[in-house]
Formats: structure tokens, C-alpha cells, sequence
């Protein structure tokens, strides 16, 4: 039986790294652990959006939802299709999830 793998990924919206924030690289501005050409910006959206391609060629059907943002320019792309990104305020993340359940059919959840 096949198995189709589903990403459900989170996200305020905002890809700032900013000057002083901390990420999984550290606080860039004293590590300097990410490499690349561009602004720090910059290469946290490319790595951003490579992560999101990789997946999608993977076969990994990606799921997106942007809480109580106006601006989603950087993260729908991330989405499968525009079928599978959402945006909320929070108070209709149930129902949210009770779609993308439909979406995802027989669910079996593994780690």
C-alpha cells in the first residue's frame, strides 16, 4: 500500500530574520554560520524556499497555514497548491485541520 507523506507547516507569516533574532543557525549577527551570496534575508529565504521544492519533488503534499498575517508572499508559494495554504486568525484552525484531514484521507500518523 502506498504511503503519502504530508507536511502541515505552521507559520506567523514573517521570514525576517532580522539583525538580533534567533534561529537554528544562532543569532546570525555573532555565529556567522550562514553562507551564500545576498543579505542574511536573503539566504534565509532561499534555504527557506529550497526546503519547500525539495519537499514538493519528494512527493511530500505540503500544507501551509499563516496565523493572523496580512502579508503571505514569502510562504504560499511553500504550499502544494494554492488548495493547500491557508490563513487564519486562530479561531478557525479547527476547521482548518478538519480540511486538511478530508484532504489527507486514511491518516496514519508516524514520527
Amino acid at each position: 500500500m502506498p504511503v503519502n507523506q504530508h507536511i502541515v507547516f505552521m507559520t506567523d507569516g514573517m521570514l525576517d530574520t532580522g539583525e538580533y533574532l534567533y534561529s537554528a543557525h544562532g543569532v546570525e549577527r555573532y555565529q556567522s554560520r550562514t553562507r551564500g551570496s545576498g543579505s542574511q534575508n536573503e539566504r534565509h529565504l532561499s534555504r527557506f524556499d529550497s526546503v519547500c521544492s525539495r519537499a514538493k519533488a519528494m512527493g511530500v503534499t505540503v500544507w501551509v497555514i499563516a496565523l493572523d498575517v496580512t502579508d503571505t508572499e514569502d510562504v504560499a508559494d511553500c504550499a502544494t497548491s494554492a488548495a493547500h495554504f491557508y490563513t487564519s486568525d486562530g479561531s478557525d484552525l479547527e476547521e482548518i485541520f478538519q480540511t486538511i484531514g478530508q484532504g489527507i484521507g486514511n491518516l496514519r500518523l508516524t514520527r
